[in-house]
C-alpha cells in the first residue's frame, strides 16, 4: 500500500481543521501549516495532534517568543504509527526524540512508522513554514529552515535519509527576473565577496532587487518593493551578511553554491525538489509575468479578492531526500472542485515501496 500524506495551509480556518476527519480514508498523515493556537489545542475527534512540544517551539525552544500559528504533524489513520519530534533551541544537544528548531514556528517534524511490514520502511516528515515578513518584502524562515534540515539530516538517529519535507515556503519556484530589467531603471549595483551582485532597480517612486549569478545571469528577484532606495541598500547589507554566514556552511564538493537561490541550497544538503509542478496540478492560465513562458509551476494560492480560477501563485512545494525522493510523489489538488476550504490547496504526497 502506499502511504499518502496530505500538505496544507489552512490560514487558521475551523473548516479546513474539521475537515481532516472526512480525509482519514484517502491520507495518513497531514502536514499543517497556520494552524491557530486555540485549534492545535482543541483537535477534531479522531485527529491525533501528538504533544504541544512537537509543535509549540515558543514553550522550550524558544520561550520568549509568541506566535499565533504553528505548523503542525497531524495522524489521520490507524495505517500507520506516528512519533513526534519535540522542538528544541538550536544550542541543545537534542535527545532522540528531540529536534533543533532554529526559527519559531518553522518547522514540526515527525517519524512515519507504517504498521504493515510491506509498506515499507519508516521515515521522516517535516512540516515547513515560511512566514512572509510584508516589513523586508520576503520569507526569512527560509534560512532557519535550510539550517534545521541540513542538521536533521546528519543526526545519528535520522542517518537512513529518508526525509520528506512540505510545506509553505511563500516564494516562487524559478521565478524570472527579466521583466523587471526591461521596464525598470538600474539605479545601484552591489556586488559581494563571491562575485554575486545585488542590482537595485526603480519604477516611479518604487524600488525592488534582482540578485544575479558572477555569469551575469538574473536569478532571483525579491517581488516586494521599498519606497526608498535607503531601505533597498540596508536590506542589500543585511541580507549579504547573513547569506554569506549559510554559504560558508553549505558546500557541494568542493564549490560554494549559489548565495540566495533556496532551491541550489537544498540540492547540497542532498534534498531534492519533488514538485508539485504540471501536469501534477493545472497550470495558471495565463502565466504570470514574473514567470518564465515555459514554467511548470501550479497554482496552490488564491490571492484575496481571486477565484480559484484565477489563482496564479505555487507557494506550496515538497522536497525529499536524494534517493528517496524517487518513491515520492505529489500532486496539487488545485482544480476548482478540489480546492478546498483554505486559500491554500492541498498537496497530496504519495510514498511508494522502495
Amino acid at each position: 500500500m502506499t502511504i499518502k500524506l496530505i500538505c496544507w495551509n489552512i490560514a487558521r480556518r475551523r473548516k479546513p481543521w474539521d475537515n481532516l476527519v472526512e480525509m482519514s480514508e484517502g491520507a495518513d498523515v497531514a502536514l499543517l501549516q497556520e494552524v491557530g493556537n486555540r485549534m492545535a489545542l482543541e483537535p477534531p475527534k479522531g485527529v491525533e495532534t501528538g504533544p504541544r512540544a512537537h509543535w509549540d517551539s515558543s514553550a522550550k525552544a524558544h520561550p520568549d517568543a509568541k506566535r499565533d500559528r504553528w505548523p503542525m504533524v497531524v495522524k489521520l489513520s490507524d495505517r500507520v504509527e506516528v512519533e513526534w519530534f519535540k522542538l528544541v533551541n538550536p544550542e541543545t544537544e537534542p535527545a532522540d526524540d528531540e529536534v533543533k528548531s532554529s526559527g519559531v514556528g518553522t518547522m514540526a517534524a515527525a517519524r512515519i512508522v507504517p504498521k504493515d511490514p510491506n509498506d515499507g520502511e519508516p521515515f521522516i516528515v517535516v512540516s515547513m513554514y515560511a512566514l512572509w515578513n510584508p516589513d523586508t518584502g520576503s520569507s526569512i524562515p527560509l534560512g532557519h529552515i535550510l539550517t534545521d534540515l541540513n542538521v536533521l539530516s546528519f543526526r545519528p538517529v535520522i542517518a537512513t535519509h529518508r526525509i520528506i519535507a512540505a510545506g509553505d515556503l511563500n516564494q516562487h519556484y524559478r521565478s524570472g527576473a527579466y521583466k523587471d530589467m526591461r521596464t525598470k531603471e538600474l539605479v545601484d549595483t552591489d556586488t559581494d565577496q563571491y562575485g554575486y551582485s545585488y542590482r537595485i532597480y526603480r519604477e516611479g517612486k518604487q524600488y525592488s532587487i534582482v540578485l544575479h549569478r558572477p555569469t551575469g545571469e538574473p536569478f532571483y528577484i525579491r517581488r516586494r518593493v521599498w519606497k526608498t532606495l535607503r531601505g533597498a541598500r540596508a536590506w542589500t547589507a543585511k541580507d549579504q551578511q547573513e547569506s554569506a554566514d549559510i554559504r560558508s556552511r553549505t558546500m557541494s564538493g568542493e564549490e560554494l553554491l549559489p548565495l540566495y537561490q533556496w532551491w541550489d541550497h537544498m540540492s547540497a544538503i542532498r534534498m531534492e525538489f519533488v514538485g508539485p509542478q504540471y501536469p501534477n496540478g493545472r497550470l495558471a492560465h495565463p502565466t504570470p509575468s514574473y514567470m518564465p513562458s515555459d514554467t511548470k509551476n501550479v497554482p496552490t494560492f488564491q490571492r484575496p479578492g481571486q477565484t480559484i480560477e484565477d489563482a496564479d501563485q505555487q507557494l506550496d512545494y515538497v522536497v525529499a531526500s536524494r534517493g528517496f525522493h524517487e518513491s515520492v510523489k505529489s500532486r496539487a489538488l488545485n482544480g476548482v472542485e478540489e480546492w478546498g476550504a483554505s486559500d491554500h490547496c492541498r498537496i497530496m504526497i504519495e510514498v511508494a515501496r522502495e
